[in-house]
């Protein structure tokens, strides 16, 4: 084979691939990563809820305490203390509120997970991601506080 009729066929072949390389799209415009800014809002939503859950689980550890000191000393805490409901919507259920964070920005948790470890790569991009979730958090914190 000369090197004409080789070039002949290696340069459709090239150029086939240079188009069909070229039509790929990167895993988030396909849809398989959830965009970098809905990414950032959902990472500040969920910093958010596990924020508030760690509060809540001391509070509630603190409660548990009372209601053992309660029972203990009924005398001294009163009946009302012992007796305190408990709330069939607990609200330490993390599992509950990443549910809603995923139905809110209608996400699977398997994309999550896949968006995570796709940006989670580039670690500098991620801080870079993650400082962006902390002005998020600082903005609704602002806007939570204002009203």
């Amino acid at each position: 084979m000369t090197g004409k009729a080789l070039a002949r066929m290696l340069l459709p072949m090239a150029f086939i691939a240079f188009l069909t390389s070229c039509g790929e799209k990167s895993p988030e415009a396909e849809g398989q990563i959830i965009p970098r800014e809905k990414m950032i809002d959902i990472l500040a939503d969920l910093q958010i809820f596990e924020s508030t859950h760690q509060i809540l689980m001391d509070k509630s550890k603190n409660e548990e305490v009372e209601k053992r000191r309660a029972a203990r000393y009924p005398e001294i805490y009163g009946s009302d203390t012992a007796n305190l409901a408990n709330d069939k919507n607990n609200p330490n259920d993390l599992t509950r509120d990443y549910k809603w964070v995923f139905d809110h920005y209608q996400v699977t948790e398997e994309a999550f997970r896949e968006s995570v470890d796709f940006y989670s790569n580039n670690p500098e991009d991620f801080e870079h991601m993650y400082d962006e979730v902390l002005i998020r958090i600082s903005e609704k914190e602002a806007e939570f506080t204002s009203s």
